[in-house]
C-alpha cells in the first residue's frame, strides 16, 4: 500500500494538483463547474484538496461549487447533485475551506413546462435544433458565473479561475474543441468570454478517472465522498455490475449535448437508452420514473402527428 502511495505522486493526479495549488497560492478563487459525473467529481476532489493543503501553510482559500440546475435532469440525477455537494461542503468546513455554492437555473419563460408545455416552442427532436442546451443551461450558466465573478471583484479577491472536467479523449469531437478553445491542463488559459481558465483532467484517460475512484472509495485518497452512489448510478444506467463497462456502454448512447444522463424529457434522441435502463435494471427502485419515460416516449413519437399542434402563436413557413 505504501508503494501505491508513493507512486501516486508521478501520476496525472500530482500535475492537477500542482496546477490548482499554483493560482490558489497567488490568491485566485476557484470555480468548479460541477454536474455530479465522474469527471467532475475527480475534479471537485481535486480542487478541495488543493485547496486544503493551503490551509496548511496559512493561507485561506475560496472553493466556488457552481452547478446549472435545468429543471427536468433525470431526478436521480438531481439528487446525486444534491448529496454529494452537500458532502462537499460539509468535507470543506471541517478542513476549514470556504466554499460557497451556487446553482444556475434558467429564467421563468425559458423552462420546459412554459416552453414546450405552455406552447412556447416545440420539443428538440433529433432533427431539429438544440435550443434547449442553449436556454436551459448555457445562458444560466453564463449569467450566473457574470455574477459570481462580480461578487467576488466587489469582495476584494483577484480574477477567479473556472474549471471544468473536460477531458480530450471523451471523444472526437470533444477533442477538436478543446483544440479551437486553446485549453490547458497545466496552466491558465483565457475563454473568449475573458474569464481565466484551468482544464486540470483534460489529458486524463477513462481509466485515470475510475481509479482515482476507487482509491478515494478505498480510502487511499481523502475524500468528501465514497462516490458510492456515484459509481451505483453509473451501474444502473449502463446495465452492468462493472462500473467501467457500464460507463463505456453509456459511450456510445450518449445525449447530443454531450451528457450520459441528460435530461428525462430530452426528445434529441430517438430513445433514452440510459432512463431505460436504470428502470429496468432496478425497478423497485427506479420504477418511479417510468411515468416520466413514459411522457418522453409520447412526445418524441407524435412529432409528426399534426393533429396534436396548435399553431397560435407561431407561423409556418
Amino acid at each position: 500500500m505504501q508503494q501505491l502511495i508513493d507512486l501516486r505522486h508521478e501520476t496525472p493526479e500530482a500535475i492537477a494538483l500542482d496546477a490548482i495549488r499554483s493560482f490558489m497560492s497567488a490568491g485566485r478563487p476557484a470555480i468548479v463547474l460541477f454536474s455530479g459525473g465522474k469527471d467532475s467529481s475527480v475534479l471537485l476532489n481535486l480542487t478541495l484538496t488543493a485547496a486544503i493543503d493551503q490551509v496548511k501553510v496559512g493561507r485561506q482559500p475560496l472553493v466556488v461549487i457552481a452547478h446549472s440546475d435545468v429543471g427536468v435532469e433525470n431526478p436521480e440525477i438531481q439528487r446525486l447533485v444534491s448529496g454529494e455537494i452537500r458532502k462537499a461542503a460539509r468535507f470543506a468546513k471541517a478542513h476549514g475551506v470556504s466554499a460557497i455554492v451556487r446553482v444556475a437555473e434558467p429564467a421563468f419563460w425559458d423552462t420546459y413546462p412554459v416552453r414546450v408545455i405552455g406552447g412556447r416552442a416545440l420539443p428538440t427532436f433529433p432533427d431539429s435544433r438544440r435550443d434547449c442546451q442553449t436556454d436551459l443551461k448555457r445562458l444560466p450558466n453564463e449569467r450566473e458565473l457574470a455574477l459570481i465573478e462580480r461578487e467576488l471583484q466587489a469582495k476584494g479577491w483577484k480574477k477567479p479561475v473556472l474549471m471544468t472536467g473536460v477531458r480530450r479523449d471523451e471523444s472526437m469531437v470533444r477533442a477538436s474543441n478543446v483544440r479551437g478553445r486553446g485549453e490547458q491542463a497545466v496552466s491558465l488559459w483565457t475563454d473568449k468570454e475573458g474569464r481565466l481558465r484551468l482544464t486540470p483532467v483534460l489529458d486524463w484517460t477513462v481509466d485515470d478517472v475510475w481509479q482515482y475512484l476507487g482509491l478515494a472509495n478505498a480510502g487511499v485518497i481523502p475524500a468528501y465522498s465514497t462516490f458510492e452512489e456515484t459509481m451505483q448510478t453509473y451501474q444502473a444506467a449502463g446495465g452492468s455490475s462493472c462500473v467501467v463497462v457500464a460507463d463505456a456502454e453509456m459511450q456510445k448512447h450518449s445525449k447530443p449535448c454531450s451528457s450520459r444522463f441528460g435530461c428525462w424529457a430530452c426528445t434529441a434522441v430517438r430513445e433514452d437508452k440510459s432512463l431505460r435502463q436504470m428502470i429496468e435494471t432496478d425497478p423497485g427502485r427506479y420504477g418511479y420514473m417510468e411515468p416520466l419515460a413514459a411522457l418522453r416516449d409520447f412526445i418524441a413519437f407524435t412529432q409528426y402527428d399534426w393533429s396534436r399542434r396548435q399553431f397560435v402563436g407561431r407561423s409556418i413557413v
